[in-house]
Order: C-alpha cells, then sequence, then structure tokens
C-alpha cells in the first residue's frame, strides 16, 4: 500500500470516452493517436495525429483556442484527411486534455504563454520534421493566434500560417467554472458535439480564465501586433475574421483577409459560416493565397 500514490489530477488526459449517441462524423479519424510534449517546468502538451493511407501532401498544424477541445476539431481532421493531409492538433498549457498549472482543471490558468510557443516548435521541429515535399500549415484558433505569431517569429518552420477568429471574443468574461449548457437546441450540431465530449469526460472542461491569464494573454497580444514581430514572419498569412478590415493584415509581408459572418470559432459554426471557412482554409491549402 506504502507504494501506491494518489493520480495526479494536473496531469494531461488522453483517455476521452465517446459521448453516447454522437455521431461519427465528429469521432476521432481514422488512426488517429494521442502523445505529449513535455518542457521543463510546464504543463504537458496534448496532442493528436491522424495521417491519410497514402503519402501526405502536406502537415496541418491545428492550435486550439480557449475552451476548446481537440475532440472538437475531429470534423475538421476528418476532412482534412481525407484530402491527403497529416492533421496535428495541439491544445494549449492548462486547456482541453492538456495538463494544469493547478486545480481546479475548468480554470484557464497561466503566467506566460511560452509552454504553447515552445510546445508548438517541439512538435514541429522534434515530431513532425518537415520535408520540402510535405509543407507545414500552422491553423491557430481564436486566443491561440499571439502564440502562433510568436512561434514563427522564432522560426517554427511553417509555409503558411491561418489565423481562424483571431482574438479573445469566444473567452468567458469571467473566471467561473465550467457550466452544462442550460438549453443544448440554442447551439450548433458542431458546438454540441464538443459540449458532449466535456460532459462525457469532466477532464476536458474548461471555464473562465484566471485574471493571472488574461493579463499573460493581453501582454502576448501586444507584443505579437507589433510591426516588428510580424515583419519577421514570411509565410503566407491568411486572416478569416468577421472584420473585413485591413488591420487585421497589418504588417504582414504576405496577407490576405476573409470576412466570415460569424463570431467563430468557425469550425463549430453552423453550415453557411462553417462551410465559408472550410472552402477558403482548403484554397489556402492548395496554394491559392495571394497576398
Amino acid at each position: 500500500m506504502a507504494a501506491c500514490g494518489q493520480p495526479d489530477e494536473r496531469a494531461a488526459f488522453t483517455g476521452a470516452r465517446l459521448p453516447p449517441g454522437l455521431s461519427p462524423r465528429y469521432w476521432a479519424p481514422d488512426g488517429w493517436g494521442w502523445g505529449v510534449v513535455r518542457l521543463r517546468g510546464k504543463p504537458a502538451l496534448r496532442y493528436g495525429v491522424a495521417a491519410p493511407p497514402g503519402m501526405s501532401t502536406g502537415e496541418v498544424i491545428i492550435m486550439t483556442g480557449y475552451g476548446e477541445t481537440a475532440e472538437g476539431w475531429f470534423e475538421t481532421a476528418r476532412d482534412l484527411v481525407a484530402l491527403n493531409y497529416s492533421v496535428w492538433v495541439i491544445e494549449a498549457a492548462g486547456q482541453g486534455g492538456s495538463g494544469r498549472y493547478k486545480l481546479p482543471r475548468d480554470l484557464g490558468r497561466a503566467q506566460d504563454f511560452e509552454a504553447d510557443i515552445e510546445g508548438v516548435r517541439a512538435l514541429t521541429v522534434g515530431v513532425i520534421r518537415p520535408k520540402p515535399s510535405r509543407p507545414v500549415t500552422l491553423i491557430a484558433s481564436g486566443s491561440a493566434a499571439p502564440a502562433a505569431i510568436a512561434a514563427l517569429a522564432r522560426g517554427l518552420p511553417a509555409a503558411s500560417l491561418i489565423l481562424s477568429a483571431p482574438g479573445d471574443a469566444a473567452v468567458p468574461k469571467s473566471a467561473g467554472p465550467w457550466v452544462r449548457p442550460a438549453d443544448p437546441s440554442a447551439l450548433t450540431v458542431r458546438q454540441r458535439a464538443q459540449s458532449g465530449w466535456m460532459i462525457a469526460n469532466p477532464d476536458l472542461r474548461m471555464g473562465g480564465p484566471s485574471p493571472g491569464w488574461r493579463t499573460a494573454w493581453s501582454k502576448l497580444a501586444s507584443e505579437t501586433s507589433a510591426s516588428v514581430t510580424r515583419v519577421r514572419i514570411n509565410s503566407q498569412v491568411l486572416v478569416l475574421t468577421p472584420e473585413a478590415s485591413a488591420q487585421g493584415c497589418a504588417s504582414f509581408k504576405h496577407c490576405r483577409l476573409v470576412a466570415i459572418t460569424a463570431r467563430g470559432p468557425y469550425q463549430l459554426e453552423a453550415d453557411t459560416a462553417h462551410g465559408a471557412w472550410l472552402s477558403a482554409v482548403l484554397s489556402a491549402l492548395a496554394g491559392d493565397h495571394r497576398s
């Protein structure tokens, strides 16, 4: 008995249970596997990956936004794998199935975003090891945008960057705990699917962020909006946002903006907005991306 220890409730979670009644459209792609990126002094970052049965034409890395889970990206991953892309989804420290800084698990905490920045760099360079024949596209959802920009500015080897509804619009305003949706009918079918994963797997639940998270995020967002940071990025950039303003592309060398009539996260939106978003993403992946 003395050798038995209590499980670490802050540890990364890779044993998700399938929600009852969930449509196969929102299941993991065939061959999906989980892994973790470990950085000294930081929580482990959970990632998942699926590859096409034949030769992959490119590597797509998805960085999830606040409150999102890798499971919420399964539909998109299935679509991309069917088009012969290898798809990687990595969650931020303290989010989704990644490890937590402190308990409770559903309170978003972060003193800085070094784990996210260096985690995606470690995944790309140490695990994916990109080749010229399989270019890397980095998709950053919502609040993940500043960390993605910082990673590219530090040399992450990605040919393209897609910022999907960048910003903190989808981040809860208060630091309250996760709450089960009172009216599921008010959600899109995709939002209900992600909610179903959280209901079936309490370790995935996420309420509001701590004041420290907000302070750290605002600091990084300010730093990565500066032209001195963005001008270092040679990647093709696609910004998908409700605001059809040139400010979204400000200071990027090669950038295109497409307005999507919805707040996002777009991968969870209803069919009209989701279809416009996916079409823009696929066009960028196919190389139809001009500054």
